[in-house]
């Protein structure tokens, strides 16, 4: 077995924003990684989703579509 020293890179994320229609069309075609949080009962936000696309935007309405099959996602 190998033991594989990854180096790490920083990863500035931008403020958390609703995710909801009207804001994901705000956003222009920008590629990039990007994260999916749920606030809980506590307050905190916790992320449950973290994915990358070419198209940001595109990828978002996905989510929100009925053409999403992964139903956390969706809702």
């Amino acid at each position: 077995m190998y033991n594989v020293i990854m180096p790490t890179v920083p990863i500035n994320w931008s403020r958390l924003l609703p995710f909801n229609k009207a804001e994901i069309e705000k956003l222009g075609n920008i590629s990039g990684v990007y994260r999916l949080s749920k606030k809980a009962d506590d307050g905190k936000y916790y992320v449950f989703f973290i994915g990358s696309a070419e198209n940001i935007k595109e990828k978002f309405l996905l989510h929100l579509s009925n053409k999403e099959s992964d139903i956390r996602l969706r809702e």
